[in-house]
């Protein structure tokens, strides 16, 4: 109320008093628009930020609001937009804004053959890499926006070092959200950025009326046993009960044997660890880069006494993949977790989605 009643004394009649987009379950954004302007704060974008980002979309240069003086000003079409990562790809596609990109990185791993198009044309140019972006080349391409992400404070160096050649950063925090809707509600955002509003909004109620009609779906009595991920080098590591992947097992109909550990991130467990709480698992999800329960085995012979490997209820996420490792379910399924959800319902509750074919999984084969 406090921000609206600061807007409220920077426009010359009630009717022109802004409008906050409501959300029903991101809270890492907010979108205010006013006649001639839309504000978007970017709400502690990385774990422990402890900081916002405020950008201003006017063609009115010269514009302030109170309270919101140091807010990055954009036109208000953008025409010129770097996208950092593939989720950044998925929300534009969506919203058929594609277009607007001039750079995207790691170009090899994009799924969207739209966009592949673009690349191979070289109309969408390679920002370079997470790592290494190409300051230079994105200097060249003259972007209204770079959308990125951080995962920790380090990402102030790339973000100060474009804000100091005049390129205007946002920061997507969307993955901090703490449900697959609130990350998927994050097209606000980018409906906001694009005048595409109503559209983002039709989008969303979409997705939400069809993920809750998939949660009655799933049986209220079976829970199978689910395990995910696969060990590397002694390690296995495993999402925490906040995790994207735990949520998904437990609102699947799924049992996730660390549901109880209030974490977000992967926790490093031993080999052992694992095992001793897997030795009943009825189904096994995203096994690594294992192509079969051959090669998966080959990691070490203990993991084909799981009953879930000894009945081949091992499902990968990668049905939807681009000869180079561009991955849809990391891109699109962001946007769409209703197709994540009804993967895994019908992995785990056949019988509740009958004769229903995956989007983003498949079995893995034996061999």
């Amino acid at each position: 109320m406090g921000v609206l009643l600061c807007f409220a004394s920077c426009t010359n009649s009630s009717s022109n008093t802004p409008q906050t987009n409501s959300l029903q379950y991101a809270s890492g954004f907010s979108v205010i628009r006013g006649k001639n302007f839309t504000l978007i704060c970017v709400l502690d974008p990385w774990k422990n930020a402890h900081q916002n980002f405020e950008f201003l979309l006017t063609d009115d240069a010269k514009m302030q609001l109170k309270g919101h003086e140091q807010a990055v000003h954009l036109p208000s079409k953008l025409k010129r937009i770097i996208a950092l990562s593939t989720t950044h790809v998925a929300m534009l596609s969506a919203l058929g804004e594609s277009d607007k990109l001039c750079a995207v990185s790691n170009p090899e791993f994009i799924f969207d053959q739209k966009v592949q198009a673009g690349i191979a044309s070289r109309k969408i140019q390679s920002a370079g890499s997470d790592a290494n972006l190409d300051y230079e080349r994105i200097a060249a391409l003259k972007p209204d926006l770079v959308l990125a992400y951080g995962v920790d404070k380090s990402f102030l160096a790339s973000y100060n070092k474009l804000q100091s050649m005049h390129i205007a950063v946002m920061p997507i925090g969307e993955y901090m959200e703490d449900t697959p809707l609130g990350q998927a509600e994050w097209i606000k955002c980018f409906g906001a950025l694009t005048h595409k509003e109503s559209l983002a909004d039709s989008i969303f109620n979409q997705v939400c009326k069809e993920y809750n009609a998939t949660l009655q779906l799933v049986p209220k009595k079976s829970f199978p046993k689910t395990i995910c991920n696969a060990p590397w080098k002694g390690v296995w590591y495993v999402p925490g009960g906040l995790g994207f992947t735990s949520t998904f097992i437990k609102q699947a109909g799924g049992a996730y044997p660390w549901s109880e550990l209030k974490e977000k991130g992967s926790l490093s467990l031993s080999f052992e660890d694992v095992y001793a709480k897997s030795y009943d698992a009825e189904f096994w999800i995203n096994p690594g880069a294992a192509q079969s329960v051959h090669e998966l085995i080959q990691i070490d012979a203990r993991l084909a006494t799981l009953p879930c490997v000894k009945k081949g209820n091992l499902y990968t996420n990668d049905a939807r993949k681009t000869v180079a490792g561009g991955n849809d379910f990391w891109e699109s399924g962001i946007v769409y977790p209703q197709r994540m959800l009804k993967d895994l319902v019908a992995i785990l509750h056949p019988d509740a989605l009958p004769a229903y074919h995956f989007y983003y999984y498949r079995k893995l084969p034996s061999e």
